[in-house]
């Protein structure tokens, strides 16, 4: 299926719920939401899989958020630009400031208690 986003000038291919390919000026539209969820994951990563439904609950708990999904494996840019150079990177950002990271051992109870606190 082919997705077409009114502000962007590409064409992205959706395989499962992960687009597959961003640019930079997506990166910097998802850091600059109001509150925004971005988990930087892997295809051949099992425990992402896993982790991924799960956070995505989390954030609908959380007025105006959005999730975003980035597959390492279509979207080498996001290592640099979000700083991941682990998988699972759980990077929550409002307004352009980064609120909470996790990575490799993302605890969702740590998440959720820290996110709460904030807002």
């Amino acid at each position: 299926m082919i997705i077409k986003i009114p502000y962007l000038k590409i064409k992205f291919q959706e395989k499962g719920n992960v687009l597959m390919q961003y640019n930079m000026e997506d990166f910097d539209n998802m850091i600059g939401e109001d509150f925004s969820f971005v988990y930087i994951t892997s295809e051949g990563c099992n425990v992402c899989k896993v982790l991924a439904p799960k956070l995505e609950e989390m954030a609908e708990k959380f007025p105006k958020s959005s999730f975003h999904r980035i597959s390492l494996d279509y979207n080498q840019l996001a290592k640099s630009k979000f700083m991941a150079f682990a998988i699972p990177t759980l990077v929550v950002y409002s307004g352009g400031q980064e609120l909470l990271r996790s990575s490799r051992h993302v605890d969702l109870y740590d998440v959720e208690t820290k996110l709460t606190q904030i807002g």
